[in-house]
């Protein structure tokens, strides 16, 4: 049996330290050529923005892919990204469009990777 692939990505502490905790299980990304090599069974290395050697290592058990975000998070739910359920889903689009820009989302999509820790 082949090794899975291992990727590395960097998380803002709020996300790193929810998904760290189990808060948050679904991390949402742009469908970009790095992504798009992403298959169920690789390793995700995360690691925190502002101190990399904050780590750990997740297992990657699910790829959703969609077109929007609104899709995105209508479809998994809230919870699974760690939103608060008092967040509007206008508000939650607004946050992403902070890390993305709307052209690579309507050039790309969206890929939702659903992990567990190892």
């Amino acid at each position: 049996m082949s090794m899975p692939d291992i990727y590395k990505m960097s998380l803002a502490d709020e996300y790193f330290e929810l998904m760290r905790d189990g808060k948050k299980i679904i991390e949402l990304r742009v469908n970009d050529a790095k992504r798009k090599k992403y298959k169920v069974g690789n390793i995700l290395n995360f690691q925190m923005k502002t101190d990399p050697s904050e780590k750990f290592s997740v297992e990657i058990t699910a790829l959703y892919y969609f077109q929007t975000i609104r899709e995105a998070v209508e479809g998994l739910g809230k919870d699974k990204f760690g939103f608060k359920p008092s967040m509007t889903i206008d508000k939650i689009e607004d946050l992403m469009l902070t890390f993305y820009k709307q052209e690579e989302i309507d050039k790309d999509g969206i890929v939702c990777i659903e992990i567990k820790k190892i």
